[in-house]
């Protein structure tokens, strides 16, 4: 299919017999059926204008083929629509583009459609989730993103249920409670992945002190089909995690699980034994559940270092032979490339100069990366940071959001001064994979920017540390386009097509922990096209949005 066509599965025209005429009837485009299956995820190459899971396809390379706007054109963009979720909360989640209807979750994992091409609100659901959680869950009441299949809507919610909507009318069709203990905080803030007739999805948080899980439900009716512990043994030990690849291709599941709960590790276990798939990448069979491989990042992890850094699949030549391979840029500033097959650790380089082995914790975040086969190069948002900390005396595990046994002392100034002085800057990397090495740089101030699509076009679009969407240009990093927003895109773009145009939409807004009132902005999903002139974008104030 070409870029800007509709969807493949739409009928083909009919010829309709009426009074002795035959007349040929254009082909009707069932719009918002969502009639998404493993099958068309699998095939999405075939249809990119439409963007049917969390990375497009079940690669998570988050690269597109469309080539209208590229880096000749892009100049042109323009703000086509924006839809305001409201508030003054931060956005994470990535937009699914399924039959001409855009999906979103927005703060308090309230789902909406929209149409695609004129973002006008077909419908909204909001699951009601207790507005206690703001106080409830470490970094603000954002969600990830919905995911679509056979019709459906399926949800995570920050306060732990999964939820299966009716694609078309927006109505609930099952309910289910995704997390085994109510007695602390347990929030779903990941994106739901699907294949095969399954939803699956994890515990989200940093440390709430619950033992991890992956479980896979039915997606007709969310009954359990299996689940996988994270942490064997005693559910006292906590390991969250939050990641979640298929790899139809093995028909397995990548499970990037995070750090110990609580740290330092003395505090939960001796030695490596009790905790051993913490800061790991876990392989399991997706039918059953059952463990494959693991490869572990960090041995008896100390620092909240996790592997629930977005993953990517591809098949990359090396050593003279076609490899397949999942890569991750962790936390510990080190990018990966290990073999999907068993697990064996290919390559690891330091996307940093300072990293865990010096003292320093933080690199890479949730922001999605992403892979554009033309140039061979991941792209990414670094964002070099520091903390030092101080183990807790008679440490007590307390039903808090973060379950730890060390921290900062807020008024010791020689440790806050030391603390600034490991803390650098960010940037946009473009990352050679196999040569394990910077192809080119954007630097940043001390925020860093948000996740990244590349394309066809020879684009990669991220948001930056200014409160704008960039476009570079894939193979040199140059600055071709870019557009005030007034708040950060921390989530990745996506791109797709209707009517033959080309769109941008991305969602914008950041948030705070916790506190709901020191949010910075309010949250938007901003859609471009080009020769759009579209408003200008209102910057918004502490009670919502100016339309």
């Amino acid at each position: 299919m070409k870029p800007g066509h509709r969807n493949a599965i739409a009928p083909i025209a009919a010829l309709v017999v009426a009074a002795g005429t035959v007349a040929v009837v254009a082909p009707t485009w069932r719009k918002g059926s969502a009639s998404v299956d493993t099958a068309r995820i699998i095939s999405a190459d075939s249809e990119p204008g439409s963007w049917l899971s969390h990375g497009r396809t079940y690669d998570e390379q988050r690269y597109s083929p469309l080539d209208q706007i590229n880096e000749t054109t892009v100049s042109r963009l323009g703000l086509a629509w924006y839809y305001s979720y409201g508030g003054t909360h931060g956005l994470e989640g990535t937009p699914l583009v399924a039959d001409g209807v855009l999906y979103s979750t927005g703060p308090w994992s309230v789902a909406v459609a929209l149409d695609a091409k004129t973002g006008k609100l077909l419908w909204r659901y909001d699951p009601g989730v207790p507005r206690t959680w703001a106080g409830q869950v470490c970094c603000d009441v954002m969600s990830r993103d919905p995911a679509v299949y056979q019709g459906k809507v399926i949800i995570a919610t920050l306060d732990g249920r999964l939820i299966g909507l009716d694609a078309k009318s927006g109505q609930k069709i099952w309910e289910t409670l995704a997390v085994d203990n109510r007695k602390w905080p347990q929030p779903v803030i990941g994106a739901p992945c699907v294949f095969n007739g399954k939803v699956v999805i994890g515990i989200g948080g940093a440390g709430p002190g619950v033992r991890g899980n992956v479980s896979a439900y039915d997606v007709n009716n969310g009954r359990l089909v299996w689940r996988f512990w994270t942490v064997p043994g005693d559910p006292a030990d906590g390991a969250p995690r939050d990641l979640l690849v298929y790899d139809p291709e093995f028909n397995r599941l990548y499970v990037g699980v995070g750090s110990g709960a609580p740290w330092p590790q003395e505090l939960r276990s001796e030695g490596n034994a009790r905790d051993p798939f913490q800061a790991s990448i876990v392989a399991v069979n997706a039918d059953t559940g059952q463990y494959v491989w693991h490869q572990q990042i960090v041995s008896g992890e100390s620092r909240d270092v996790t592997a629930t850094m977005p993953v990517m699949l591809a098949d990359l030549a090396i050593g003279g032979r076609n490899r397949k391979v999942l890569m991750e840029a962790s936390s510990n500033g080190f990018f990966y490339v290990i073999g999907r097959i068993d697990g064996k650790l290919i390559s690891a380089d330091r996307l940093v100069p300072n990293n865990p082995a010096h003292h320093i914790v933080g690199a890479h975040s949730w922001q999605p990366m992403s892979y554009n086969p033309n140039t061979g190069l991941v792209y990414l948002p670094v964002l070099e940071s520091g903390s030092i900390h101080e183990q807790q005396n008679h440490y007590l595990p307390r039903p808090l959001p973060m379950i730890r046994g060390a921290s900062v002392p807020p008024s010791d100034a020689t440790v806050r001064a030391a603390q600034r002085a490991r803390t650098g800057s960010g940037w946009l990397v473009a990352w050679d994979p196999l040569r394990q090495q910077e192809a080119w740089r954007v630097q940043y101030g001390s925020r860093g920017g948000g996740g990244t699509l590349s394309t066809a076009g020879n684009l990669v679009l991220q948001g930056d540390d200014e409160e704008q969407l960039v476009a570079y240009r894939a193979t040199d990093g140059r600055k071709l386009w870019s557009t005030r927003i007034q708040t950060d895109a921390m989530a990745a773009p996506i791109t797709y097509s209707i009517d033959h145009e080309q769109y941008i939409a991305v969602n914008a807004g950041t948030g705070a922990p916790g506190n709901t009132a020191a949010a910075r902005s309010g949250g938007r999903l901003l859609v471009f096209k080009l020769g759009a002139v579209g408003q200008r974008i209102a910057r918004t104030s502490p009670g919502g949005i100016r339309e």
